[in-house]
């Protein structure tokens, strides 16, 4: 059942996630119950189809090959986490001292969610574009944005576990309770130590995670 990879693999992929939860909890944002709970619920979903997808390739291609592609991805996603820390740490794990600027007059106007969705490529980049009443709570409607954000940073790794044959239930309600946690561990730890260093070496300490478990699923 590969339970151990099953394991990494939850905390690797909710690394992003801790490292939104300390950007919120260092500016005193409140993270609702059921925005942290849409926060982990969509990428849950997310993972669970992506991996129905790998599964069925799998069926498709031999078994080892199969193995071999999933181990590649992972580890794929691992060397391009770890090229993106050395160029520069992201902004989500970078975490922001600056409050983003408010607007006033027509420019303030609620966006739909819709326009919200443009943003997606720059939430995890700078996680205080969720908030887009500058409210500092990350309401329904914006932490939907923030976990479809989310979500695309989970996508290879739900097809690669996927096409590993890992268990669709345990791997993708892993995912769920991780990010569960991570989040309001992320803010609790924002809120009362500042923890600047852990946002900063999460996208770094993911990639190593993800490259030592496409070798160990290579090895096993």
């Amino acid at each position: 059942m590969h339970l151990l990879t099953i394991i990494f693999l939850g905390i690797s992929s909710n690394l992003d996630t801790l490292g939104v939860g300390l950007a919120y909890g260092t500016r005193k944002y409140r993270l609702p119950f059921w925005s942290n709970l849409i926060c982990a619920l969509v990428p849950c979903i997310g993972t669970y189809l992506m991996m129905i997808l790998g599964e069925a390739v799998r069926y498709i291609i031999s078994v080892p090959l199969a193995n071999l592609l999933g181990a590649g991805i992972i580890m794929a996603a691992g060397v391009v986490l770890i090229i993106q820390y050395f160029r520069g740490p992201r902004t989500a794990n970078k975490i922001s001292t600056e409050m983003p600027e408010q607007k006033t007059g027509e420019a303030a106007a609620q966006p739909s969610l819709f326009d919200n969705m443009k943003d997606l490529g720059r939430i995890l980049e700078d996680p205080f574009k969720a908030d887009y009443d500058y409210s500092e709570s990350i309401e329904f409607k914006e932490a939907a944005v923030l976990a479809f954000a989310l979500t695309l940073n989970n996508l290879s790794c739900g097809f690669a576990a996927g096409l590993m044959g890992l268990n669709v239930f345990l791997t993708a309600g892993t995912a769920f309770v991780v990010s569960l946690l991570f989040f309001y561990a992320g803010i609790q730890i924002g809120l009362h130590f500042m923890a600047r260093w852990i946002g900063e070496k999460g996208g770094l300490a993911a990639g190593i995670i993800l490259i030592l478990l496409g070798i160990y699923e290579l090895l096993s």
